[in-house]
């Protein structure tokens, strides 16, 4: 039998290999999600922290994406055990015993494969939105269950309450305004799908104007065109 010091051995390189592999994980996670920041406002001539997006904020929403991934890999491993330990088999759990470096590595080839797969249809979506957003139409974020990249573009009313002399003449005159997002110090409006304009937050009053409640897609379509 194997005595306890190999089973605590075996047991801390389990442990340095799983700390290992979500470390990476939360590495590619984070990659991914900074490229496809970058791509859907670089169409816009913007940085995503232009708009709030800053890096500490993706990595913490990387690590929350990787706690998921983990959590939903693990669920599975867990009941593929259950499952060998109720049919008297012990493939997964001879394997794990024998070589955890071979089977870690498989794990994170699979994850490899399929943040690769997230990113091609990510980055498909991703595309498709700006040029949603160049037509006027509003979006609320890119992903499957939940949205992952939360690009949020809606369609907003805004009032310029700094001094009236002091207003940007394309700001206050656009007959379609989209609210793109703020830093905090700055709010970012793009004009008919097409200009950049940033104003300072605190010389402006902010209505978004939510789908489906103040305003529908027809609507918008039939605004888009008769104002721009």
């Amino acid at each position: 039998m194997e005595d306890s010091a190999g089973k605590r051995s075996r047991s801390l390189k389990v442990v340095e290999l799983s700390l290992t592999a979500f470390a990476t994980l939360g590495v590619g996670v984070y990659v991914l999600l900074n490229g496809l920041y970058v791509e859907f406002y670089d169409d816009f001539g913007l940085r995503p922290e232009d708009v709030g997006w800053t890096q500490t904020a993706i990595i913490g929403r990387a690590a929350w994406i990787a706690l998921v991934v983990v959590f939903a890999v693990g669920s599975l491993g867990a009941l593929g055990v259950l499952a060998e330990a109720l049919s008297h088999r012990s493939g997964i759990t001879d394997a794990l015993r024998r070589s955890p470096r071979y089977a870690a590595g498989g794990c994170a080839l699979m994850l490899a494969a399929a943040l690769l797969l997230s990113f091609v249809i990510l980055h498909r979506e991703v595309e498709n939105d700006a040029a949603e957003v160049k037509v006027g139409h509003t979006v609320d974020g890119v992903g499957f269950i939940t949205p992952l990249v939360d690009v949020q573009v809606n369609r907003a009313e805004v009032r310029w309450i700094g001094d009236p002399t002091r207003a940007p003449f394309e700001l206050v005159n656009s007959r379609f305004l989209s609210y793109m997002g703020s830093n905090g110090q700055a709010s970012v409006f793009l004009s008919c799908g097409r200009r950049t304009i940033t104003v300072p937050t605190s010389q402006v009053s902010v209505h978004i104007l939510l789908e489906n409640r103040d305003l529908d897609e027809n609507r918008q379509e039939y605004d888009f065109e008769s104002s721009c």
